[in-house]
């Protein structure tokens, strides 16, 4: 396989954006990554909230179960004012959830942007044809790095703030070589222009000053895929200020879907990057990445033959492929 130069790259983006469908991994992959999920890190359809607390008990015990009710609603209440939640209390919050009696049934809550963030960059990988070294942000007990590793047999390597997650990564990961993680700081010398991927699922927002930290961790050409919480601010200034950083805009998607019974819909917007293209992100990039959700995804989440687990955005995306192969 030949190297993709950086215009390739961009052409690659510009035909996937013209049919967002087609940024989905084969029906047959979604479904083996989505049972690997389950059974690999418990990471499973959830209960329903009406029961998930029993549930939770069951699973972790009533001492444990009790300290990831009291971290959960200590940091809610910070978020219910508008107030940054104390790093201190964030990092007890990801400690606690790394002790594996709690963290699949924790992250079943987020099974399907965690599925559906792992298909896209999965597929991305393989579509923008990534050779080097990967970069995981936020990586906690390393699922997505795991996942990225065994699909495209890249090296991957993950940061996260908790060292307890960086623990548990570690262990897990004892018979992969190709997975490091640590608990370094993004400035360190040594991950300067060392990536050809780089990813934050939800660990990073995306403003100019995260934007610089990536870029200076990419290689010429590399990719930067931000899946932040909440869409950027689009104001001229910030749209300036992101491109200066080397990275230019090259694509926007959508990932999430329907958690379950009794809960809701989470998706959250995807935007793609290349280091040294020139081109700037979108003033309506979160209205642009919605595309799909509203022109397919919602007719496929709301037919009565689509299965409740598998009303996200890779199973409709791997349906359509089926539908469309040959």
């Amino acid at each position: 396989m030949t190297s993709m130069t950086p215009a390739d790259r961009l052409r690659h983006c510009e035909r996937a954006a013209a049919d967002k469908r087609s940024l989905g991994l084969p029906l047959a992959d979604v479904r083996r990554i989505d049972s690997w999920l389950r059974t690999t890190w418990g990471i499973a359809p959830p209960a329903p909230p009406s029961v998930w607390d029993a549930s939770l008990e069951r699973a972790a015990g009533r001492a444990l179960s009790r300290r990831y009710r009291a971290l959960h609603d200590e940091q809610a209440s910070y978020l219910m004012t508008g107030s940054a939640i104390p790093q201190v209390i964030e990092t007890a919050f990801y400690d606690l959830i790394a002790d594996s009696r709690i963290s699949g049934i924790v992250h079943s809550q987020k099974r399907t942007m965690i599925l559906d963030a792992g298909c896209l960059l999965v597929h991305l990988s393989r579509m923008l044809r990534i050779e080097g070294r990967v970069f995981d942000i936020g990586c906690h007990v390393g699922y997505h790095a795991s996942l990225l590793a065994a699909e495209t047999g890249l090296p991957v390597h993950g940061i996260d703030i908790s060292t307890r997650a960086i623990a548990e990564a570690t262990r897990r990961a004892k018979a992969a070589p190709e997975l490091t993680f640590d608990s370094t700081s993004l400035d360190a010398p040594d991950l300067r222009a060392a990536f050809d991927l780089v990813y934050a699922v939800r660990s990073l927002p995306l403003t100019p000053d995260t934007a610089a930290t990536v870029a200076r961790l990419l290689r010429p050409g590399g990719v930067a895929v931000f899946l932040p919480f909440e869409p950027p601010d689009v104001d001229h200034s910030t749209i300036e200020k992101i491109a200066a950083t080397g990275l230019g805009f090259a694509l926007c998607d959508v990932v999430g879907g329907w958690e379950g019974p009794g809960r809701s819909f989470d998706a959250g917007l995807a935007a793609v990057f290349l280091k040294g293209c020139d081109r700037p992100m979108i003033g309506d990039v979160a209205e642009r990445a919605q595309d799909t959700w509203n022109g397919h995804f919602k007719a496929y989440a709301n037919s009565p033959s689509t299965q409740g687990d598998e009303k996200t955005q890779a199973y409709c995306r791997g349906y359509w492929q089926a539908s469309h192969s040959g």
